[in-house]
């Protein structure tokens, strides 16, 4: 049919029931059929066509076998492959590397990647007798030549590999470094050529990075790290001074007042250079009997 969708010849998807290809036969028959040579639209070639298409859709074994083609002649190019790695926001910071597990497609070494034995002796197929086409008769002794559903129109009965089931590849178990360089906080990483590997060659592996969350710290939309601190009342009136421990750097808090709402900002102190570090603070209120105590207050007795 040379090289035709036999899906599209019947107008359907490939999601299409035997019943959706049942009835769209017989309508396109209806128009097309040879009974109809007095009609204008009778067309000898495309009721072959659509004979055709729907003789291999209709049957369960030539439908799988025309939807998962097994061509030696074609070349299987592999597909990026994509994981998840989860990191902290540590190894963000300082940088680090990481082994990998993962799943991948690797070309077949029997048939390298050929989907059939090639030593193998190729037989003429049994139902065309190697021509790779058939014949067809319709009514009024009408015959027309189809290719054979069989063989796909090769003529020969090709030795599907044994190791790969006429995939071409098999799945293998990968370990591979993965080098998280400092200051890192892009979405993903590429890794070139390390992906699926076939006959068409080696796809990359896309590394989707999954940050852990932290505790404390949050990374804002400008990609700067942001932690919220709460300050006790006094200190905030009379001044704040505490070194706190932001990813294993000492960062000194200095403030000689300090409202709800205000923020100091580091510079380059957040993940990677021109990223900065943002201190929200927080006061903290204290109750009527706390606050008296802080401030040395003795309430009246009477």
């Amino acid at each position: 049919m040379n090289g035709k969708n036999l899906y599209e010849v019947l107008g359907l998807a490939k999601s299409a029931s035997k019943s959706d290809i049942k009835k769209k036969y017989r309508e396109l028959a209806k128009i097309y059929h040879p009974d109809k040579s007095e009609d204008e639209n009778y067309n000898d070639e495309k009721f072959k066509e659509i004979t055709e298409a729907y003789q291999t859709l209709i049957d369960d074994k030539l439908r799988e076998k025309y939807d998962n083609p097994m061509d030696p002649l074609k070349i299987i190019y592999p597909r990026v492959m994509q994981i998840t790695l989860k990191v902290s926001l540590e190894d963000l910071k300082f940088g680090v590397i990481k082994k990998i597990k993962f799943k991948r497609h690797t070309t077949c070494k029997s048939c390298s990647g050929y989907c059939y034995d090639r030593n193998a002796h190729m037989s003429d197929c049994s139902i065309c007798n190697g021509t790779g086409a058939i014949s067809q008769v319709i009514s009024h002794m009408h015959v027309i030549n189809m290719m054979c559903p069989n063989c796909r129109g090769t003529g020969k009965n090709i030795p599907i590999c044994k190791v790969c089931g006429g995939h071409g590849v098999v799945n293998e178990e990968a370990v591979e470094e993965i080098n998280i360089k400092s200051g890192f906080l892009n979405n993903s990483l590429v890794l070139k050529g390390i992906g699926n590997s076939s006959l068409g060659g080696s796809s990359d592996l896309v590394v989707n990075i999954d940050i852990i969350p932290h505790k404390d710290i949050t990374i804002t939309s400008n990609k700067d790290l942001e932690i919220n601190v709460k300050v006790p009342l006094k200190d905030a009136i009379y001044g704040y001074e505490n070194t706190i421990s932001i990813l294993k750097e000492g960062i000194l808090l200095k403030e000689e007042h300090i409202k709800t709402g205000h923020k100091s900002i580091f510079k380059d102190k957040g993940i990677g250079k021109g990223r900065d570090l943002i201190v929200k603070y927080e006061i903290d209120i204290p109750n009527k009997q706390q606050f008296n105590s802080i401030f040395n207050i003795k309430e009246d007795e009477n």
